[in-house]
């Protein structure tokens, strides 16, 4: 019975406690309910609830939880939640699996900037990856990589197992496989998005509006606008009237010989053989040297912008104004020149010129040519539409010219030009020439398309990479805050550098490694690295050169021979290259070897012989199934190229 009544006694005490728990927690939800939760009542139900708290755990014989004590912050300013010793890793799903470029592109992306997580890796650790470098290397296939291991012991044992990369088509250029990693494609929502800014709503040019000059306040370019007006800069200039740098100094953009003369501008005649000094076309004037000292940086080079209107005379177009301009846009000089023959046609729908403006006129070409000669110095680099026409027109040889119709190139190619008023409209969103031209507006406008260019990179504007299609690479990640920083011949970064990366200019592999490895020991170096090595490729494409020659079979033998022991050394030198730049490397660093494409060349090769031998050419035996055969091999060895990652330890 004592035994009974103690425990119906405990049971009534356990009840009792529930009791006044139940109790209290319907006080806090009733004073919760009738106080905001910033309001003073709040407070005091948060206090009474305090209180209950206590009471309840003096009730039960217990003690208030003790607050737990923080932890204090690294000195870096944050926890280190992966330790001193963490390293990152990648590990693939699938090392069977068949890789597409896209799937690199996804993989840099996603440890970079905002991509999707790739279903084929795993990153371990992936916030320490603060770098990849992505190494591109054409040519390298899986037959060639797995017949040649001894030649290559750094992608053996510091790359990982090597995985297949599948090629777009067994005949793509390497220029193309190239543009597959840099082409990220269009969203939905971006192809809407673009859909806007072609509409006017470009955020980094001026919406047209009823006064080119003017900007429309109320859009996104006129708050851009009078942000930069309030810090006393401009579109391409800052606040100190120095011209923002872009990703290549404004030489690299001066036309080449070829193109000078391709597009026939006036030119100093050389001697025969390449011999002796350089003549000056007869009748023509050729710009001299300052004798000042060159600019120390080559981003402080001088840029002029030259305009000329032509009235028609009896001899056909002849000069009737000069205009010079300077990088800000001032005039330095607009003189109306008196033609030494009687003006037939003021031709003025397209020169501004009329009758009255030429009635007192007495400067002759000569004089006015004299002038522009002493404002325009030979390093000078002189910016202009079409400048062969105004250069030829007055007589003048000028060898430093930045012309926007070969940095703006027709979307159909060459000897197609865009116009002067088209490219203005489209990348200035400015109107001029409405109605008739006027060469200091022209001049302006050239000297602006030049600029925007110089700061927005060489493959801006010229429709390379599919613009339409999906975005650049480099500005996705310039979008997340990363840095891009691109080592490789001019050709390619010509098509594949905007304003958003750096670019190193390269001439051969060595250099390539030698200043990729630079970059990569560099104090803060670039979030996302790429440089190129080629000479893989050439080997293979020479081999298949040999193969197409027509010659005895002794000799075809040697050149056999003499092709596979190229390539050998290719891939010897190629991998000492890789040695360099793993070993600049810092720790946690992703490392990407692209083959990018196998012996398409082969491929080539075999379906022109295919051709030939349906066509019944050169006495060709018909075409067979072993030659069919010998083809497929050949497709299946060029798609299949070879794809290392690793991160470095």
């Amino acid at each position: 019975m004592a035994a009974a009544q103690e425990l119906e006694e405990g049971e009534i005490a356990e009840d009792a406690d529930v009791g006044v728990c139940m109790a209290a927690a319907n006080e806090t939800a009733e004073a919760r309910l009738q106080a905001g939760p910033a309001s003073g009542a709040g407070k005091k139900a948060k206090k009474k609830r305090k209180q209950a708290a206590a009471a309840l755990a003096a009730a039960g014989g217990l003690q208030p939880a003790a607050k737990k004590e923080r932890q204090a912050p690294a000195a870096a300013g944050f926890y280190d939640v992966y330790g001193q010793d963490a390293r990152a890793s990648v590990q693939p799903a699938n090392p069977a699996a068949c890789l597409r470029m896209q799937d690199v592109q996804g993989l840099v992306m996603w440890v970079l900037a905002d991509g999707a997580n790739p279903r084929w890796v795993f990153v371990k650790n992936k916030p320490l990856v603060r770098q990849v470098v992505v190494v591109a290397v054409p040519g390298l296939s899986e037959q060639l990589v797995r017949s040649s291991q001894e030649l290559m012991p750094t992608a053996r044992d510091s790359l990982g197992r090597p995985l297949v990369m599948l090629a777009r088509n067994p005949t793509v250029r390497q220029t193309a496989s190239v543009a597959a990693l840099f082409t990220v494609p269009h969203t939905k929502a971006r192809k809407k998005y673009l859909e806007e800014l072609a509409n006017g709503m470009d955020f980094d040019v001026p919406k047209p509006s009823a006064n080119p000059t003017e900007t429309p306040p109320g859009s996104a370019a006129g708050r851009k606008a009078a942000k930069e007006a309030a810090s006393g800069g401009t579109r391409n200039h800052d606040a100190d009237g120095r011209r923002k740098r872009g990703p290549l100094p404004p030489g690299h953009y001066a036309a080449s010989r070829a193109q000078l003369e391709a597009n026939e501008f006036p030119l100093l005649r050389r001697g025969p053989g390449g011999v002796g000094a350089p003549e000056v076309p007869e009748g023509f004037v050729a710009t001299q040297p300052s004798g000042a000292a060159p600019a120390e940086d080559p981003e402080e080079e001088r840029l002029v912008a030259l305009d000329c209107e032509m009235c028609i005379t009896e001899a056909g177009f002849e000069v009737t104004r000069i205009t010079l301009v300077s990088e800000a846009g001032e005039v330095l000089m607009d003189e109306l020149v008196k033609p030494d023959r009687p003006i037939t046609d003021y031709n003025t729908r397209y020169s501004g010129i009329t009758a009255e403006m030429m009635a007192d006129v007495q400067t002759r070409l000569p004089q006015a040519r004299a002038r522009l000669a002493e404002l325009l110095p030979a390093e000078a680099l002189l910016v202009g539409h079409a400048l062969q026409n105004d250069l030829a027109a007055l007589k003048l040889v000028h060898g430093r010219v930045i012309d926007t119709a070969l940095l703006y190139p027709h979307p159909r190619g060459s000897p197609y030009r865009s116009a002067l008023r088209v490219i203005a409209e489209r990348f200035l969103k400015r109107q001029i020439q409405a109605g008739s031209h006027d060469s200091v507006d022209d001049a302006r406008a050239a000297m602006d398309l030049a600029l925007l260019k110089i700061r927005r990179g060489p493959a801006f504007g010229t429709g390379a990479l599919g613009e339409l299609q999906g975005d650049r690479l480099v500005d996705r990640l310039a979008a997340a805050g990363r840095r891009c920083m691109l080592v490789d011949r001019q050709d390619m970064l010509s098509r594949h550098v905007t304003g958003s990366a750096g670019a190193v200019v390269c001439v051969d592999d060595d250099e390539c490694a030698d200043k990729a490895a630079r970059e990569a020991r560099a104090a803060t170096p670039a979030n996302f690295l790429w440089t190129q090595f080629r000479e893989v490729a050439q080997a293979v494409d020479a081999r298949g050169m040999f193969r197409r020659a027509e010659a005895a079979a002794t000799a075809a033998e040697r050149s056999e021979d003499e092709a596979y022991e190229r390539i050998r050394e290719a891939l010897r030198a190629t991998d000492m290259r890789l040695a360099r730049l793993h070993d600049a490397l810092q720790p946690n660093a992703l490392l990407l070897v692209l083959g990018c494409q196998g012996d398409t060349f082969e491929v080539r090769r075999l379906q022109e012989q295919k051709w030939r031998c349906q066509q019944k050419l050169d006495g060709l035996p018909p075409w067979s199934v072993k030659d069919e055969e010998r083809l497929m091999q050949a497709v299946n060895a060029a798609t299949r190229a070879m794809l290392c990652c690793a991160v470095k330890r």
